[in-house]
């Protein structure tokens, strides 16, 4: 058995988040970030504003992304205009910046759980998790190997889980 010495926290790639590149190639932009017609027309059916059609597919791609929500300042500029553009704006929409203090951010995150098929962490989740990794611990040593294995557990991969408080 390997012995680890434990020196701080760990950083940010080290954790088991992925994260957003800050300067995604046209390839990356058109593949993970372009919504479909039917996350086009879910985001109009919802919206009637350029800044909350915009930032509810901002939330939507980036969820699909990532398996959690990021605060539109956190999303790279190249990632806001390449969805801003495929939903028809040639700009990115004025007042977007304020979406993230917006109450409809709240309601869009409900939206994208349902549209994607995940519950948000609560109770339940909670002990799925516990019981999951439970269960993997003992068939695994490492860390990583365990929140890898939770990660592919069918009912914990459709739990939205917070990545920090302010999500």
């Amino acid at each position: 058995m390997n012995c680890v010495l434990y020196l701080g926290h760990p950083s940010a790639s080290d954790t088991a988040y992925p994260r957003l590149k800050t300067n995604p190639s046209a390839t990356e932009l058109g593949e993970i970030y372009a919504p479909n017609i039917f996350e086009l027309v879910f985001a109009a059916e919802h919206t009637r504003k350029p800044a909350l059609q915009v930032g509810l597919l901002l939330l939507l791609k980036t969820f699909q992304r990532l398996g959690y929500f990021v605060r539109y300042t956190d999303i790279p500029a190249a990632i806001i205009s390449h969805i801003a553009r495929r939903a028809g704006y040639q700009d990115v929409p004025e007042g977007l910046e304020s979406y993230d203090a917006s109450t409809a951010r709240g309601r869009h995150m409900t939206l994208v759980r349902n549209f994607v098929g995940v519950t948000a962490y609560g109770y339940a989740a909670r002990k799925v998790v516990v019981d999951a990794s439970l269960r993997a611990a003992r068939t695994r040593e490492d860390l990583p190997d365990i929140i890898t294995s939770l990660s592919r557990s069918s009912p914990v991969s459709a739990t939205s889980f917070p990545a920090s408080a302010h999500c």
